[in-house]
């Protein structure tokens, strides 16, 4: 559990599974995808995803050619060298190149194994699939539709309708969205952690929740390492601002630019404005002073405090 410590403990449950739902925890079954909101079998190799009917055709590499000769090519082009084959298959159809672990396709970019127009995903915890690229972005709401529909090397995660996209990662450095932005997120499915797969946090302003979708927050964690990060979550409550009573577990949330936060040693939590100038009351209103985390919320050459 990833979680802050100081003012009291501020702990937000972050979304884990893959958006959708085939099974009581909203998820497609091992083999299955989500498309048009109902869980459909992965495609095999050579084929692609109809996205208007969701249905599998034919697709990917055109000549799907039928040289089985493992590119000793005998066939009737007569071409006998083992190595001179520059027709457009040139081995492309399995892609022999992408081997990810032992994974036919690679989760972090630049992905590989999918068709043109895919993306490399989970769809069970042991299982990867290809889906359809779609054009939501790192931070973004996905899922409404009832599918992952966010960009090629994210996932969307979260309950079916309230998702976010997550970027893939193997580690620190595939986390590219900015100085909150980490690996650390492990995938979870009906309560089962996917091995291989991590996700990174999204890089947001918890003062302003900036680079978080409308509806969701923007909150700030300590790591297992004691590295500070952001990441969003899809918890806002419009009425949880200044003084208002809340639960970082289970509800009633914060609004926007605010954190769950305790002075009493837990006794009692509260949403207090989230501050970037410790010790200082010009970030806050009413005469309130700007609290200090404990360790030090630090996220590149910022750090945070909270409204007191």
């Amino acid at each position: 559990m990833n979680r802050f410590l100081g003012l009291g403990i501020f702990v937000v449950a972050c979304a884990t599974g893959t958006s959708g739902g085939g099974d009581d925890d909203g998820h497609c079954s091992t083999g299955e995808v989500l498309c048009g909101g109902e869980c459909r079998p992965i495609c095999g190799i050579g084929e692609i995803r109809d996205m208007a009917t969701c249905d599998c055709v034919p697709g990917g590499d055109a000549d799907a050619d039928t040289d089985t000769d493992s590119d000793a090519d005998t066939d009737a082009d007569t071409d006998t060298d083992a190595d001179t084959d520059t027709d457009a298959d040139a081995d492309t159809d399995t892609d022999p190149e992408c081997d990810d672990g032992g994974y036919f396709c690679r989760l972090v970019e630049p992905q590989c194994g999918c068709a043109g127009g895919q993306k490399c995903t989970v769809v069970d915890v042991d299982v990867r699939g290809c889906d359809a690229v779609g054009a939501a972005d790192e931070g973004d709401a996905c899922g409404a539709a009832g599918s992952d529909d966010c960009e090629a090397g994210l996932v969307c995660l979260g309950a079916a309708g309230d998702g976010i996209c997550k970027r893939y990662c193997d580690a620190d450095r595939d986390c590219t969205g900015g100085d909150g932005s980490i690996c650390f997120g492990q995938i979870t499915i009906g309560g089962d952690v996917v091995a291989d797969a991590m996700t990174c946090s999204v890089d947001c302003d918890p003062t302003s929740a900036s680079g978080c979708a409308a509806g969701s927050n923007c909150g700030i964690f300590l790591s297992d390492s004691d590295v500070s990060f952001t990441d969003c979550y899809p918890d806002e409550n419009a009425a949880g601002t200044q003084g208002v009573a809340c639960d970082g577990d289970v509800g009633p949330y914060c609004a926007r630019g605010y954190a769950c936060v305790s002075i009493d040693g837990g006794a009692s939590y509260f949403c207090g404005r989230y501050c970037d100038d410790p010790g200082g009351i010009g970030a806050c209103a009413g005469g309130r002073t700007c609290t200090p985390f404990d360790p030090a919320a630090t996220v590149g050459a910022t750090e945070y405090g909270v409204c007191t």
